[in-house]
């Protein structure tokens, strides 16, 4: 029986990663469209799982490939160190809003953030926030969705 193997590979064009099995010569980028040659390429390779494959496209999709992935306590405005963290109450209940709903646009997640009384820029620096930490990617440009 032969063990599948994944690897993450890197588009030159659109700088976007995405997964696929080990050995085949090139993939074709979800993003761009544009057929990528897997040698030289990869970015993280030896994934034995799917799970394991959607986790390192996120890292590396929101580039930081050390992050640690777990659910963030942040200021809402960087800007203002002195303002108190965003209470964990209001980003459960957008982040489960977000994985009923996913993928969801931009728009309507900010919307989302609206029904939980969070203003619309508080809203994207909940955004960003959940992108730089990992925990938020785009399946499709334009789309978000929570990394399972």
């Amino acid at each position: 029986m032969m063990i599948m193997t994944y690897c993450v590979i890197l588009c030159r064009k659109c700088r976007w990663a995405w997964g696929a099995e080990e050995g085949t010569k090139t993939s074709r980028c979800p993003r761009c469209l544009g057929t990528v040659r897997v040698k030289g390429n990869v970015m993280v390779n030896g994934l034995s799982s799917p799970p394991e494959v959607r986790e390192a496209v996120a890292r590396v999709n929101g580039r930081l490939m050390k992050a640690p992935m777990e659910v963030p306590t942040f200021d809402t405005d960087p800007k203002r160190p002195t303002t108190p963290p965003m209470p964990s109450k209001k980003l459960k209940a957008f982040m489960e809003a977000l994985a009923r709903e996913a993928p969801v646009t931009r728009k309507r997640a900010i919307a989302i953030g609206e029904e939980i009384n969070c203003g619309p820029e508080v809203t994207s620096n909940m955004v960003k926030a959940l992108m730089d930490r990992c925990l938020l990617y785009e399946p499709r440009p334009g789309l978000l969705a929570l990394v399972e």
